[in-house]
């Protein structure tokens, strides 16, 4: 008796063992998008009769294309049963979801409105992270990205602040000429009131930091060239740091600096650099090349060309000619380096009315009866300023934009300003006329981004492939910037409180060029409203 109990015990174990298992599997299948077996005609949505650009490049085609379990199922004509979701996309065009490579969202504190313009521009995966996170804080971030899921795909960089607590006490012990970015060495000048060798910025510490960082799933480390931290840093410095990277299949990503001492031997450096690590580079907007004399941009973009074309080196612009006037910055930046009749305003915080976006500092200097230094002084003692510079070049913006070498990006938070739409402008201005085909358009937006990252199952349109789709309506592209009635950022609701849809006033809703948008799998965007709020997944590189 006491046998067959013993037995009895042992059987409900093991059956109780297999179930977990079993569901346990069927879970960690579902979250990868993996099937045990096809089910026919059993899919999520259908979106019928679309002309589909598949992101490879190919030619257009028309077809239906079937959704289930977060990935594309079919591709081809298909009637389903009156049960599955169709979405008829007559006249419509599904492109691969777009991916941005330069959005500062900070990943732990971003709330669900602050995506509201990322979702009507079509993107549906973001490279984030620049210049917000400390590498301890970056690590912190990527254990919570479980918890703390986001409306689109997003992977992380870190860097930056984490550069700088390691870095900020090296000036106790010398005065630092920081020069240029990437010189060979610097020149310390010793403080004899510490005790204190030079070994190197670089030290073991901060290495091994980076190296933590990068084993928990960021995507690589942020160095802006701009910034005291990263000035601090020698060529020698830079390249330990991009043999780490490396090392993992991890990609070093600089800003470069407004006003490089001599441009040409910078860029130099950087391919030697490239040459020596075989680091992958993306190099963020530089908008040094937006007030160079043309003759030097000449020089610099036949540099960048030659870099380029190695695959490891890209650059991202923004596509838009309202954006490529001028970069976002903070006014105090923008104030030491340009005329207040240059430096527009296009977001405030703090006490800061809003009626100041849209006007340049000279203007509301003028307004107020003040001289620009008050002005500009007075606006900043109210809190936040972000402005961009008007350089009146979109001439030069488009050769770098229409070159395939380069990546297209928009600011993940345009303050209201709900005229611009960045990638929309791209597709109208630069396919619309005809100087980029749709094939090719697709291509920079998705695919050449994704395999950047090395996101092998995202940026195409194929079978087994993530269902991230954006669907537009072409005939719109040329007539949404004259709507008459416009998303003010008092009619965005915060997600965070309350699962109400994020919208477009209704009697726009009909001439947004944005129709529908999946991510996963997930419809999030659907004729002017975004109908769910977070299937966004954490990215890490996968080839």
């Amino acid at each position: 008796m006491k046998r067959l109990l013993i037995l009895t015990t042992a059987l409900l174990i093991l059956f109780a063992l297999s179930f977990a298992a079993i569901y346990g599997g069927v879970a960690l299948l579902d979250e990868y998008g993996i099937e045990l077996g096809e089910r026919a005609f059993d899919y999520d949505y259908v979106l019928k009769n679309g002309t589909i650009i598949d992101g490879t490049g190919g030619e257009i085609y028309q077809g239906d294309i079937a959704l289930r379990k977060g990935k594309i199922r079919f591709i081809g004509i298909i009637e389903p049963p009156a049960h599955v979701q169709v979405i008829d996309a007559t006249d419509l065009y599904i492109l691969p979801g777009f991916v941005d490579l330069y959005s500062p969202a900070d990943l732990d504190r971003a709330q669900g409105q602050d995506f509201e313009k990322l979702v009507q521009q079509g993107v549906t995966s973001v490279l984030a992270g620049f210049g917000e996170l400390s590498s301890d804080h970056g690590i912190s971030v990527l254990q919570r990205q479980g918890k703390n899921p986001w409306p689109v795909n997003r992977a992380l960089v870190t860097g930056y602040k984490g550069l700088a607590e390691f870095l900020e006490p090296y000036d106790l012990f010398y005065d630092l000429d920081y020069g240029d970015a990437l010189m060979e060495e610097h020149d310390f000048l010793y403080n004899s009131y510490q005790l204190a060798q030079n070994h190197g910025l670089v030290n073991y510490e901060l290495q091994r930091e980076v190296q933590k960082a990068m084993a928990a799933g960021a995507m690589g480390l942020y160095i802006d060239f701009d910034q005291a931290p990263g000035r601090k840093l020698t060529y020698d410095d830079v390249r330990i740091l991009a043999t780490i990277l490396k090392e993992q299949d991890k990609v070093l990503i600089l800003s470069m600096p407004l006003d490089p001492q001599d441009p040409v031997a910078l860029l130099q450096r950087l391919i030697r650099l490239q040459e020596e690590t075989e680091v992958t580079i993306l190099l963020t907007p530089w908008d040094y090349l937006a007030t160079a004399e043309e003759s030097l941009v000449a020089v610099l973009t036949e540099i960048l060309q030659e870099a380029q074309e190695s695959q490891f080196i890209r650059m991202v612009f923004y596509p838009s000619a309202t954006q490529g006037e001028g970069l976002r910055q903070p006014l105090q930046r923008a104030f030491a380096r340009y005329p207040a009749s240059m430096i527009e305003i296009v977001a405030v915080d703090g006490q800061n009315e809003s009626n100041l976006i849209g006007k340049t500092l000279a203007e509301v200097a003028m307004e107020r009866s003040s001289d620009v230094a008050t002005t500009a002084q007075t606006l900043m003692a109210r809190g936040s300023v972000q402005v961009v510079v008007r350089f009146f070049q979109p001439e030069r913006y488009d050769r770098f934009i229409m070159s395939p070498y380069t990546f297209l990006t928009t600011h993940w938070d345009l303050s209201g300003r709900t005229d611009e739409n960045p990638i929309f402008d791209y597709l109208h201005r630069q396919v619309g006329q005809g100087l980029v085909s749709w094939e090719e358009a697709a291509k920079k937006l998705s695919l050449e981004p994704a395999s950047f990252l090395g996101l092998t199952d995202r940026g195409t349109i194929e079978v087994d492939q993530w269902a991230d789709l954006t669907v537009i309506d072409p005939r719109l592209l040329s007539s949404y910037r004259n709507l008459p009635h416009q998303v003010q950022r008092d009619d965005i609701l915060d997600m965070t409180d309350s699962t109400e849809a994020t919208n477009l006033p209704s009697e726009d809703a009909n001439q947004y060029p944005l129709r529908y948008l999946f991510v996963n799998g997930v419809l999030l965007y659907s004729e002017g409203q975004q109908v769910e709020q977070y299937p966004g997944r954490f990215l890490q590189r996968n080839r």
